[in-house]
């Protein structure tokens, strides 16, 4: 296999693993009250480590892209559109109430939501004009933020934090403000991309 293509083979590997938590998440938002909270706990935590994963082969694939100069067109469109699938999937699944005691409001949803599909505009028309468009050091910091978020608070809804050492009283309310944070933080993580096409289109 040409090693050039691993970083798009990583990508892709993300988009499996996404289904694959959302697959688990279903089933069990699907089942919440019925399902015992123990059990729920443990599902819980068990999805979180499979988005941890998933989450974790978006620096795979950056890292290897740059070492084996296998910066691509399918990479900068697929990259970002994968990680889109991936965390606004994993919002609306830890929602509430859908997922009650997430600490995801479902403003927040729309605000990220709303970021994200104004950024894609963006980037595509750059892209268009033939003008290559990565993610820049602001959208990682918004990918990491995001990616520790979402299980948290998946795991804060189940009260699953006991099952990792630590207690519910400590962590709940420092997960429902790092929700917050994280929200904030994608917005202004726009702010570059708004001044790069601003600069793009004179």
């Amino acid at each position: 296999m040409d090693r050039r293509h691993l970083p798009n083979l990583i990508t892709m590997s993300r988009l499996v693993l996404a289904i694959v938590y959302f697959w688990m998440m279903l089933d069990l938002v699907h089942g919440w009250s019925g399902v015992d909270p123990s059990e729920r706990a443990r599902r819980s935590v068990a999805a979180g480590w499979v988005f941890g994963v998933a989450a974790g082969t978006d620096f795979l694939d950056g890292y290897f892209a740059r070492r084996f100069n296998a910066v691509s067109a399918f990479g900068r469109i697929m990259d970002p559109f994968v990680d889109k699938v991936l965390v606004l999937g994993a919002l609306v699944l830890v929602v509430e109430p859908l997922c009650p005691g997430s600490g995801v409001k479902p403003w927040m949803v729309i605000a990220i939501l709303s970021r994200e599909l104004f950024v894609t505009s963006l980037r595509a028309s750059m892209e268009a004009r033939g003008m290559p468009c990565p993610a820049d050091r602001w959208g990682k910091w918004k990918m990491t933020a995001q990616s520790l978020t979402i299980p948290f608070a998946g795991v804060a809804a189940a009260g699953a934090f006991p099952n990792l050492g630590v207690t519910n009283e400590a962590f709940v309310p420092i997960t429902h403000w790092f929700v917050l944070f994280t929200v904030v933080l994608t917005l202004v993580s726009a702010l570059p991309y708004i001044v790069r096409s601003r600069e793009a289109w004179r």
